[in-house]
C-alpha cells in the first residue's frame, strides 16, 4: 500500500481514498500520504 500510495500521489495532484480492511495498512498508507484537502 506505501508504494501505490507513493506511485499515486505522482500521478496525480487529486486526494487519495485509501481503504482496507486492515487498520494497520491504512496507518502504513496515510504515513507515506502527504495530505491535503482539495477545494473541489
Amino acid at each position: 500500500m506505501e508504494w501505490t500510495v507513493e506511485v499515486m500521489q505522482t500521478a496525480t495532484d487529486k486526494p487519495l481514498s485509501i481503504d482496507s480492511d486492515f487498520p494497520g495498512v491504512i496507518g502504513s498508507a496515510l504515513h507515506k500520504y502527504r495530505g491535503g484537502r482539495s477545494n473541489d
